[in-house]
């Protein structure tokens, strides 16, 4: 008896096997309560597995075959977009975007415009040059003449020393306390009117500002032809600026790099 039940049974499985297979049941599903979602749009999909009714009786589907019926798809709507990795000048930033509706998220590159006057400001506080060295080059050119210099300072704390090569003699001065700490001062002093944050543009591809104003080369007392700032991790690294001067009646043309180099790690000895 038992084993002509289990015939029947299995006879009964493969006829509804057979039947779902060759008919297209009424399929239930209802929305999801999550949002689904992928680059574009969003949506509700079918909560549960699909299951059929045949004869009264429902089924789960037998073959687990995935619902494709969706509810409520549209497109994203973003909102505004929030900065989370601010650019620099190193590399872009992110800014991310979020759907209002479904809380999905997008992410863009922001490219890096430039220096806010707070971020250039704190560049040239002063307490960035308490230990640094200072190394400019100077090329002057005229017909049938070119001189180079080579000057460098190198500050630590209370003490400096200062190194001159012209024409290829070299010269050397040790300051100390007091000395050293008004060496500073000047070099500070004179390179602020130089790199006011209104007389520069950033220019990206190079990396660096570029001169948009007039500036005053105050050792000079002469106009800066040209001026180019570079920075780098919140510190300026490098100034190069052209000019012309005369000097009995012959004029020079003058390229001078300056190097700022050693923050933090400059040891005078």
């Amino acid at each position: 008896m038992k084993k002509i039940t289990s015939i029947i049974l299995l006879l009964v499985m493969l006829l509804s096997m057979a039947i779902l297979s060759a008919c297209t049941p009424a399929h239930k599903c209802t929305p999801d309560e999550e949002w689904t979602y992928d680059e574009n749009s969003h949506w509700h999909k079918c909560a549960e597995l699909p299951y059929v009714e045949l004869f009264g009786i429902s089924y789960m589907d037998l073959l687990k075959a995935s619902c494709a019926e969706v509810f409520d798809k549209a497109d994203h709507t973003w909102d505004a977009g929030t900065i989370t990795t601010p650019a620099t000048q190193e590399a872009d930033g992110i800014k991310t975007f979020t759907c209002s509706v479904c809380n999905g998220t997008k992410t863009e590159p922001i490219p890096f415009t430039g220096m806010t006057k707070e971020e250039w400001n704190a560049v040239f506080d002063a307490k960035q040059f308490e230990n640094f060295t200072y190394t400019e080059t100077s090329v002057l050119k005229t017909t049938g003449m070119e001189m180079e210099t080579v000057t460098t300072y190198e500050f630590e704390k209370e003490k400096a020393r200062a190194t001159a090569t012209i024409a290829g003699q070299t010269e050397t001065q040790s300051f100390a306390a007091a000395q050293a700490t008004i060496l500073r001062s000047n070099l500070l002093t004179s390179l602020e009117p130089l790199v006011k944050f209104e007389n520069f543009r950033y220019d990206a591809a190079t990396k660096s500002y570029v001169l948009k104003g007039i500036v005053i080369i105050s050792a000079l007392n002469v106009k800066a032809d040209t001026m180019t700032l570079t920075f780098e991790d919140g510190k300026l690294v490098k100034m190069v600026y052209t000019c012309k001067i005369t000097q009995n009646g012959i004029t020079f043309d003058v390229t001078s790099t300056v190097l700022f180099t050693d923050y933090g790690t400059t040891v005078v000895k």
